[in-house]
């Protein structure tokens, strides 16, 4: 186990954790969600609670459900007696406002709130603690990613023929799909071979190259996400009010004008969100040394 995260010099500032876990497969369809998929005979969320349970630096553990959760088991309950239980919202950001809505009269403005998806088991203790680090002495925060090592293309669609559509987005400009948003929204795991549910089209059609992109100026937004406690949550706040809806803190933050910084993490940090996906965190948790082999 690595050193703890060194403090600052000038408040000892506590950490706080947020796992947004309200998810409940609405959106998608599939019958369980995916943070209590199985992955080595115990639930995804039990392996995210037990790596971030092991951090002794960390203050307290929210965990927010869906307010209908019948997934949460009671054995999960016993396992983790000491995760601070809280009824999520409709979308993500509104859950981690919840969390933040909590903790509210326990932090300080100043204090850091790390948040991390349910969905992510394999992260290493060595990328919170860096994270960590990285940011003590920082007025706002930061978020892991990881570098883009494919060639990065930007879609669009070429359609078959005028009114022989119906195309359902919130994507960006035109229709056009992202190509990568990995710190997403909570939920179960998409049919196999299905388009992302932002930008799904309902016809006969086909994607095609817009453009390439630079991949240097690219990066794969990850969790966890620290920034500090009085900061996101006037964030979340702002954005709620102008209606603006985010999958991921940062993009809150970065909607205020402050600047967010990248901290490099370790690629193999995956989101489960495809049945390749929990195939992959199987192969990982076993090279982590974290089952037998």
């Amino acid at each position: 186990m690595p050193d703890s995260p060194v403090q600052s010099n000038q408040q000892n500032n506590k950490y706080w954790v947020l796992v947004p876990a309200a998810g409940i497969g609405k959106r998608l369809g599939a019958k369980t969600p995916k943070q209590y998929l199985k992955l080595h005979n115990r639930e995804v969320l039990a392996w995210t609670l037990q790596m971030l349970g092991d951090l002794d630096f960390l203050e307290k553990i929210v965990l927010v459900l869906h307010p209908d959760d019948h997934y949460f088991s009671a054995n999960l309950a016993a396992e983790f007696p000491d995760i601070l239980l809280v009824n999520g919202g409709e979308e993500r950001q509104h859950s981690v406002a919840k969390g933040l809505e909590f903790l509210d009269s326990l932090a300080n403005d100043n204090d850091w709130v790390l948040v991390h998806d349910a969905a992510r088991p394999c992260l290493m203790p060595e990328d919170v603690i860096k994270l960590v680090n990285s940011l003590v002495n920082d007025e706002v925060g930061g978020i892991l990613a990881s570098r883009v090592k494919d060639t990065l293309k930007r879609s669009e669609i070429s359609l078959p023929a005028e009114d022989s559509f119906s195309l359902c987005t919130n994507a960006g400009a035109e229709g056009s799909f992202s190509l990568f948003a990995d710190a997403g929204a909570e939920g179960s795991l998409p049919a196999e071979g299905s388009l992302p549910a932002e930008g799904s089209l309902q016809a006969e059609s086909s994607l095609k190259v817009a453009t390439t992109l630079n991949r240097n100026e690219h990066w794969l937004a990850a969790t966890p996400q620290l920034f500090r406690f009085r900061v996101l949550q006037d964030a979340l706040t702002k954005a709620q009010k102008e209606n603006f809806i985010v999958t991921d803190e940062a993009a809150a933050v970065e909607a205020m004008g402050l600047p967010v910084k990248i901290v490099e993490g370790r690629s193999d940090n995956i989101k489960i969100t495809t049945s390749e996906d929990l195939a992959l965190a199987e192969f990982l948790l076993k090279q982590l040394g974290k089952v037998n082999a």
